[in-house]
């Protein structure tokens, strides 16, 4: 794949990682990846997940917390409500806490 010109990839994967992993794999050293999405309801699993598939080096995690919207596996959004402020700050304590571990 020519990347020429290109600085980062932005990935929405909808929980679908293999293919994250596949990206990664041919952009890693080269560019940066950002793997994007609405922040899961199990945000856990889900970083967890990927923490184990794929190194943090020239990964960029583009969480995108909303109080009303939560990713599911499956590929699938459901409509919630859980609060913004608590909400996002323990997503990115826990996602932050595992990074740094590895």
């Amino acid at each position: 794949m020519n990347t020429v010109g290109l600085v980062a990839f932005n990935n929405y994967n909808l929980w679908n990682l293999r293919p994250l992993v596949e990206v990664k794999k041919k952009f890693d050293g080269r560019i940066v990846l950002f793997a994007c999405d609405y922040t899961p309801i199990d945000y856990k699993e889900y970083f967890r997940e990927i923490a184990s598939l794929v190194s943090p080096r020239g990964l960029i995690i583009d969480s995108q917390y909303s109080p009303v919207v939560g990713l599911l596996r499956g590929g699938q959004y459901s409509a919630i409500r859980r609060d913004l402020a608590s909400g996002r700050e323990a997503a990115f304590k826990f996602l932050s806490g595992l990074l740094w571990k590895n």
